[in-house]
This record gives structure tokens, sequence and C-alpha cells, in this order.
């Protein structure tokens, strides 16, 4: 109910959420939040209003769903995107810095920067949810891998997966 109005087009509605969220809200992401389990953990990325790319698309794709927008994930290798509208119209957003619209280029430097390769297009399908929560738990054990006293989290993950 805090968008300002119904967007008509997809960077109408991405800028939108930019401004509701990474505005207003301030949820955003640093580099230290890839050394902190919250930023992994939906409930402590709420409060804090700061965590991981996945972890704050996710917020994001829930607000815009709610609102009716044309969103769905995306799961660019090494950094996850909010995308808006339909293939041939479709505008990327990064929740990890506010809500920057990313062109395509910005989309392929990504890209390439993680895997060597240029942007395939398949990249830029919808996520599968279970896509989502696998990665998510990916993130969290790897934070645990770095950390031996911390098994327990690192076997919850595990478990989680196997679910």
């Amino acid at each position: 109910g805090e968008l300002p109005y119904r967007p008509a087009s997809p960077r109408e509605w991405a800028l939108a959420l930019a401004e509701l969220l990474g505005t207003r809200y301030g949820f955003h992401g640093t580099e230290s939040d890839y050394r902190r389990l919250e930023s992994s953990l939906l409930q402590e990325v709420l409060r804090r209003r700061r965590g991981l790319p996945i972890l704050l698309s996710v917020v994001w794709l829930e607000v815009a769903r709610r609102a009716g927008a044309p969103v769905h994930g995306v799961a660019l290798p090494g950094h996850f995107t909010v995308g808006f509208g339909p293939p041939e119209d479709l505008v990327l957003a990064d929740p990890f810095d506010g809500g920057t619209l990313l062109s395509p280029a910005d989309a392929s430097l990504i890209v390439t920067g993680v895997t060597g390769a240029p942007l395939d297009p398949s990249l830029l399908r919808p996520a599968d949810p279970l896509e989502v929560i696998r990665r998510v738990l990916n993130n969290i054990r790897a934070w645990a891998a770095a950390r031996p006293e911390r098994t327990d989290v690192a076997l919850w993950a595990v478990e989680l997966s196997l679910l």
C-alpha cells in the first residue's frame, strides 16, 4: 500500500520499488554482509535492512508481487537480482545496491566477472523457488565452512537442503 501508484512499465515498477525499499526503507547490502550469517537469514535481513543480494531480492520479490508487479528473481552467477517485465522488455534491478537499475552491459560484466564467459540470455530466466532456497542454503554452508567451530550451522543447512 505504500507504492505511490500502479506503475505502467517494468522500468517504472523497478524505480518505484527502488524508491520505497532502497531509499525510504534503506534495504541494501555492503561487502561486509558477505561475512555475516545474519545476511542469509530472512528475519535478520528484515530487521537490519541489510543482507546478501539473494535475501534482499526475496524481500523485493514479495513486496512487488503483492503490489501486482510483473516480477521474478534472476539468478545471475554470483549475484542474484530482480527482473521486472517480460523477456523482451526486461528491466533488472540490484537490491544489494539499493535498487540500482542494471543495463545489459552491467549484467554482462557481472556474469563475465564470475564465469569469464559472456552473458547468455538463458541466465535471465525466472529463478525457480527451489533454486533460490538451494542458493541461500549454499551461502549458509559456505559461511559455516570458513568457521570450523560452527559445524552446527553447516549441519543445519545440509539437513534443510536434504528436505
